[in-house]
């Protein structure tokens, strides 16, 4: 039995768009204009990090403390990154209003949507490394501040009493690329209790 050409093309379409397999696939918990653009830019510039020039400095939780674990802490720090006027996202030029045979045409082949509008704004990867995990509970945000989410927290807090480490990379985005660093933080020991 033949396999139709345009059965193969598809299948080697599908193929090439699949992300590869990643076993760190949990999305973070995101804060302030931050989205999935910026969490795979910052993924992917954190292997490049340099830990002068405009490094950010984690001020809580402070090295070795310990964390109660009824409450989820806020996790802060100070960036000379950081800009008044705060992030941006362009607006669309126009809006696309769907015809009637758009909406027929996607019963039969889905749209697919488009990336979401690139950001230009300082932003920021915490990784907190939980003993026992390939994967670490990520953080992205575009804020000097951010409170986990409650799965995320209830992954850090399963791990009391064990040293716990959270690593910061930053780096400025213009349009949804690094433009300024990526930098790294020294790493912050600290323990939930």
């Amino acid at each position: 039995m033949r396999v139709p050409a345009v059965a193969v093309v598809l299948a080697l379409v599908a193929a090439a768009g699949c992300p590869a397999n990643d076993p760190c696939v949990r999305e973070p918990s995101y804060g302030g204009a931050a989205n999935d653009e910026v969490w795979l830019t910052l993924k992917d510039a954190k292997a490049n990090a340099q830990h002068d020039g405009d490094v950010a400095t984690v001020t809580s939780p402070a090295t070795d403390a310990a964390l109660p674990a009824d409450n989820a802490p806020t996790f802060t720090w100070q960036s000379p990154l950081k800009i008044a006027v705060g992030a941006t996202t362009p607006q669309p030029l126009y809006r696309w209003h769907p015809s009637p045979f758009d909406e027929l045409r996607e019963l039969v082949i889905p749209r697919a949507n488009a990336h979401l509008a690139p950001v230009s704004s300082d932003a920021y990867l915490a990784d907190i490394l939980v003993p026992g995990r390939a994967c670490p509970v990520s953080i992205v945000t575009t804020e000097l501040s951010h409170v986990l989410d409650e799965a995320s927290w209830d992954i850090v807090k399963a791990a009391a009493g064990q040293p716990l480490t959270l690593q910061l990379t930053s780096a400025y985005l213009a349009n949804g690329r690094v433009s300024e660093g990526p930098f790294q933080a020294d790493d912050v020991a600290f323990t939930v209790e």
